[in-house]
């Protein structure tokens, strides 16, 4: 079983979410940190190939330079920004957790994908 992450996605289309990232490291700019920031970018780069971002923190501890640790931290306030939304994945291969799943949010807060006009 292959997961579609695109059925995660909050967007339309990438140029809509790299637009609502950048509106929201703006907003937040005080409170990120260089951490906050290549985490995001990660996450970022992951969902405009995929809609959304699958991975695990060992793979962001690689991509980012980080420790695992400072990767939760920066994760945790990702989320408490909302600027992201983390869902746990329960993986039906393993019978267990598997990698996390990641959501650019828009940058309204509402959690809601934006309706076309």
């Amino acid at each position: 079983m292959t997961l579609n992450l695109k059925e995660y996605t909050r967007f339309d289309n990438n140029n809509d979410m790299y637009a609502a990232v950048r509106k929201q490291i703006t907003l937040h700019a005080a409170e990120l940190t260089k951490s906050d920031h290549q985490v995001l970018d990660a996450i970022l780069h992951h969902s405009a190939m995929h809609g959304a971002a699958q991975l695990t923190y060992p793979e962001m501890q690689e991509v980012t330079g980080k420790s695992i640790a400072t990767v939760q931290r920066a994760i945790r306030k990702l989320v408490k920004l909302r600027i992201i939304e983390k869902l746990h994945y329960f993986h039906p291969g393993i019978g267990g957790l598997g990698a996390n799943i990641y959501i650019i949010l828009p940058s309204d807060d509402s959690g809601e994908k934006p309706q076309s006009a």
